[in-house]
């Protein structure tokens, strides 16, 4: 039986959580339970799940959440005065997500961005202009949707939030308690840009190899020939993170070893989305990585193949962004 959350009292931060699939229900989730008023932003299955039973977190820890409501188009909620937007959609949906969420009032609330890869948020920043106050964040949880309305949470870690201008502050600080009252480490960080290229590095020099062999994280590394070509991949795009001026206070290419033998058992998340017919993330992981190093000068050719393979992946199977 899971705990029931919702609202307690009238306090709470007002949030939306828009793209709400695995990470952003779990975020819903951990939100709710500290007493915050939850508001999802997702697609049809999810949204008649949620109206229906609510929304339900089970795994590493056991939630029954009530939100405040749960709608398609962003329209639905134009009356509403959010005090903080979680961006938790894909990489290559963010910009167009964050575009439709001009329909909510003006006011530049901040707008965190929690994708994987790198250039997120420039195209956020691109696609909303000055109305929102765009923020990057990074984070270490693990969930997946096992069925609409219910979220397997895998993994509870680390969320770390850029430095926000002084307006911003409030809100995203007592979001960030909250997280630390769960028991988690949440926290800002001055130097963002280290830990989003950092966990880049991580992911692509798992993710691909998972992708392309369907192993799990674990077994690429007891493989001798997958275990050199990952470091070489990473070494890549180390090369290119150090021409951008972006140093490493651990080494990527064991940390990147540590983190697949911490996950072994698990199917990575760029896999997950081959055998779920969706679009992969490639091009701001590898291909992002492949991309700076045409513009820095360093070559990246393993980084370059991998993206080749996955988008061929891609195409022989006719995904969709889903």
């Amino acid at each position: 039986m899971g705990e029931t959350c919702g609202l307690k009292g009238l306090g709470g931060l007002k949030i939306l959580v828009a793209g709400a699939g695995a990470l952003g229900c779990l975020y819903a989730g951990l939100l709710a339970s500290q007493g915050h008023h939850l508001y999802l932003l997702g697609r049809k299955p999810l949204v008649e799940a949620v109206e229906k039973n609510g929304l339900k977190i089970r795994g590493l820890i056991s939630l029954d959440v009530k939100v405040e409501a749960a709608v398609e188009n962003p329209a639905q909620l134009k009356e509403e005065a959010f005090n903080l937007i979680l961006l938790t959609v894909k990489a290559y949906q963010a910009a167009e997500a964050a575009s439709s969420l001009t329909s909510l009032p003006a006011g530049k609330i901040p707008l965190v961005c929690l994708q994987n890869g790198l250039g997120v948020e420039e195209e956020v920043k691109k696609a909303v202009g000055n109305r929102f106050t765009v923020l990057r964040g990074v984070s270490f949880m693990g969930a997946y949707v096992e069925k609409p309305g219910l979220v397997r949470c895998t993994g509870l870690s680390s969320t770390l939030l850029e430095e926000p201008p002084p307006e911003a502050l409030p809100p995203l600080t007592e979001m960030l308690g909250s997280l630390k009252a769960y028991g988690l480490e949440a926290d800002f960080k001055p130097q963002i840009r280290e830990v989003v290229w950092e966990k880049t590095l991580v992911n692509a020099g798992i993710n691909p190899f998972g992708a392309i062999t369907g192993l799990k994280n674990g077994q690429l590394l007891e493989v001798p020939q997958l275990r050199e070509a990952i470091a070489e991949t990473v070494e890549e795009g180390w090369k290119v993170a150090s021409k951008l001026g972006i140093a490493f206070s651990r080494n990527p290419v064991k940390l990147t070893f540590k983190v697949a033998e911490a996950t072994a058992e698990n199917y990575n998340s760029m896999l997950q989305d081959l055998k779920a017919g969706r679009r992969t993330e490639i091009d701001y992981i590898n291909g992002a990585i492949a991309r700076f190093g045409e513009e820095t000068g360093v070559a990246t050719p393993l980084n370059r193949l991998l993206t080749s393979l996955i988008k061929g992946l891609e195409a022989e199977r006719k995904l969709v962004e889903i």
